[in-house]
């Protein structure tokens, strides 16, 4: 799964290269419920294709009560 993810990543950064916009980031939108390992491993995608500018998207605050 490794592979086709780290392919993919480097061919959706390689168009926004062709697009004359290479620092466009990749936004990470992890939920609570995401397991962060499972966070670092995009995060080591994006390093391995040199994919430097990384964000976290905020997203919606937890419900009432927890998870």
């Amino acid at each position: 799964a490794d592979s086709w993810s780290e392919e993919a990543s480097w061919e959706a950064h390689a168009d926004w290269i062709k697009m004359n916009k290479p620092d466009t980031p990749v936004t990470i939108d992890a939920e609570a419920r995401v397991p962060w390992e499972d966070v670092i491993r995009v995060m080591n995608l994006c390093k391995r294709s040199k994919i430097d500018n990384i964000e976290f998207a905020l997203g919606a605050p937890p419900p009432v009560g927890g998870l």
